[in-house]
């Protein structure tokens, strides 16, 4: 498909949320992005912080695969696998960097939750490390 078909495509079914620049990528590596011409060009905005990794890195692709070949999502009304000892590891790690006890990732679904969750962490980190 033509980046010209592929504009007109999404002018007409994506919502408009963002100007996009006329270029179409198919491909990464690392921090590098190819579009559909071949051109190359370094990722600096890493997917607006979704793939910070960089692209397509062996480990993670394996990582992902693996995990798809067995649940891709469940949604936090149910238990899985993990997610338990994953917000152990983060309240750990958080718990470590900032001193402050009992502080707790969340695992919250709805962007509204996790946002009001990061703006009381933030609050909490910047009342330490600027006193």
């Amino acid at each position: 498909m033509t980046l010209a078909r592929e504009m007109a495509l999404e002018s007409e079914y994506v919502m408009g949320t963002f100007a996009r620049k006329p270029v179409e990528f198919v491909e990464g590596h690392g921090m590098t992005l190819i579009d559909d011409a071949g051109n190359e060009y370094l990722d600096f905005l890493s997917g607006i912080g979704v793939c910070s990794l960089g692209h397509c890195h062996p480990s993670i692709v394996q990582a992902v695969s693996d995990q798809a070949a067995k649940l891709i999502h469940v949604s936090n009304y149910y238990y899985i696998e993990h997610r338990g000892e994953v917000a152990q590891l983060l309240s750990n790690m958080l718990n470590a960097f900032s001193g402050v006890p009992a502080a707790s990732p969340s695992m919250a679904s709805r962007r509204s939750s996790r946002s009001e969750s990061v703006c009381t962490r933030a609050r909490a980190m910047s009342s330490i490390m600027w006193r």
